[in-house]
């Protein structure tokens, strides 16, 4: 298959100026983002592989490799999320016609809530350590964070029960994933 296929595109084109919908066409230059994102990303795996053998070593310990493990496959979620909702790749025939599977459960409630509520938890373990002086393991320091998780699995299962065209939906003539206005403003909000 060539990527991009120019009668496709042209049909998406035609397509979404019958819809008034703004789109750009696939190009070899999303294909090259693609392409070097997923090289970066197999270079940073290497790396993660690299610290989590090393783990006991006292300066890679100290910067907590299984967090920084979890902060990787976040961010691996929300870079697949983001290939298949802004449509950078066809999405026609595959499994990423899932808006809600990949738009809302791997983009954003795995991806960016992920990499916001480890990132939260890494500052919230520095103030916890060093300001309060309190260890940090235990219910109590925990449960900020079984919150927040406990938030994200309840918009999860409402935007997932919501109607596709309330939330997420697979529009097969542009080939695209689009996203309803108010479901986008509750996401930024969220």
């Amino acid at each position: 298959m060539v990527f991009p296929n120019v009668i496709l595109e042209q049909q998406r084109m035609e397509a979404a100026a019958s819809y008034n919908i703004p789109l750009d066409p696939r190009t070899r230059g999303d294909l090259a983002v693609i392409i070097l994102l997923s090289v970066v990303y197999g270079i940073d795996l290497f790396a993660i592989v690299f610290m989590l053998w090393n783990r006991k070593y006292p300066p890679i310990k100290a910067k907590g490799p299984l967090l920084m493990a979890c902060l990787f496959v976040c961010s691996v979620f929300w870079f697949i999320g983001d290939v298949q909702i802004n449509g950078h790749a066809p999405l026609a025939n595959s499994v990423f016609t899932s808006c809600r599977g990949f738009g809302i459960w791997v983009r954003v409630l795995l991806g960016i809530c992920g990499v916001c509520a480890i990132v939260a938890l890494r500052s919230y373990t520095l103030y916890y350590v060093f300001k309060l002086r309190l260890p940090s393991h235990g219910l109590r320091f925990y449960a900020p964070l079984i919150a927040y998780i406990l938030c994200i699995i309840a918009f999860g299962i409402v935007a997932s029960a919501l109607h596709a065209s309330a939330s997420a939906e697979y529009l097969p003539d542009l080939d695209i994933c689009r996203l309803a206005q108010p479901f986008k403003i509750s996401v930024y909000a969220f």
